[in-house]
């Protein structure tokens, strides 16, 4: 080994070095006697414990850190797109879903329309007509008995009236909705206002009367032993009590010496009863007989006068015969 001066820095520096400790230059390019060293052992699985620790750090560390980012990123993509296509199933089962419910509807409207008779508004003016449509109508003792639907734009108002076409007299009574009609109280014995929709109600009722209709009428008062007046029509007494109310119907009434003489029916759910009473007006005093069948009233007892209770029928009827 000797001692040369370093071609690049001029620093003294040994021939057996690999490199000039001072500025790096090769050295043992100047030296053609030093050996090659031998090359460096092949690295197998029985590695030292060393090279292992300065390996490691070189090759497994990077790839571990790409595979844990990726899978998080990957499940919240399958997430966010099945988000996606809940949003748009639950989309378009809406858009199938609304015209469904708006054909129905259309359909419901129709079919009410359609099934009921339509009441031509002709007095009222062409701002009524249209609305108004019949749900039912019977004849009973010479009454016309009806229910009516309004169809308004907002909500529906439901009516129920009787009509005594020979004297051009009706009351009603309305509702918000149809059941109530059952237990609505009917108003006073008035005649409709011309050129309103009462009056059109009447005249439409009225004209679609018919003989045979009245003729049936007739058979069937004759076969519960009714008597039928050819110069008086059975009329409804208004009841106070909604309960009784449309079941009272007066068949004759006279007047002798200052008493009021009638005969009236009450027409039940299962069976019909026959009554006659005598009135005071001026005393509110009566006296009366009733049966269940028409001729037992022809020989009744009519028995004592006394006062009628208050807030009875018989109190009804006879506010209805002495206001007459």
């Amino acid at each position: 080994m000797a001692l040369i001066n370093c071609p690049e820095c001029s620093k003294r520096v040994s021939d057996q070095s690999v490199a000039c400790p001072n500025c790096g230059f090769p050295i043992t390019k100047l030296s053609p006697f030093r050996a090659v060293p031998p090359p460096l052992p092949r690295q197998d699985s029985t590695n030292s414990e060393a090279d292992l620790l300065v390996r490691k750090p070189q090759v497994s560390k990077p790839q571990k850190k790409a595979k844990s980012s990726k899978l998080p990123d990957f499940f919240a993509a399958l997430f966010i797109i099945f988000l996606i296509y809940q949003l748009a199933t639950c989309s378009d089962d809406e858009t199938q879903a609304s015209p469904q419910i708006e054909d129905s509807l259309q359909v419901q409207d129709s079919l009410i329309d359609s099934e009921l008779t339509q009441i031509p508004m002709l007095l009222s003016g062409s701002g009524e007509d249209g609305r108004y449509f019949l749900i039912s109508h019977f004849t009973s003792y010479g009454l016309e008995n009806i229910a009516y639907v309004r169809r308004g734009n907002e909500s529906d108002v439901y009516g129920s009236m009787q009509i005594d076409c020979l004297e051009n007299e009706m009351r009603k009574s309305s509702s918000g909705n149809l059941e109530a009609l059952k237990t609505a109280k009917m108003g006073d014995w008035v005649t409709p206002a011309p050129d309103w929709t009462d009056q059109d109600i009447v005249n439409f009722i009225c004209e679609k009367q018919s003989v045979p209709e009245q003729s049936q009428l007739n058979t069937e008062r004759n076969a519960v032993e009714e008597p039928v007046s050819t110069s008086e029509t059975s009329v409804s007494i208004p009841m106070s009590d909604s309960f009784e109310n449309g079941r009272y119907f007066l068949t004759s009434h006279t007047i002798d010496n200052g008493v009021e003489n009638i005969e009236y029916i009450r027409e039940g759910d299962d069976n019909t009863s026959y009554a006659k009473m005598e009135i005071k007006c001026s005393d509110n005093q009566i006296r009366i007989y009733s049966a269940d069948n028409f001729d037992a009233l022809q020989s009744a007892n009519m028995g004592d006068w006394f006062t009628p209770t208050p807030d009875w029928t018989d109190q009804d009827i006879v506010n209805f015969i002495c206001s007459k």
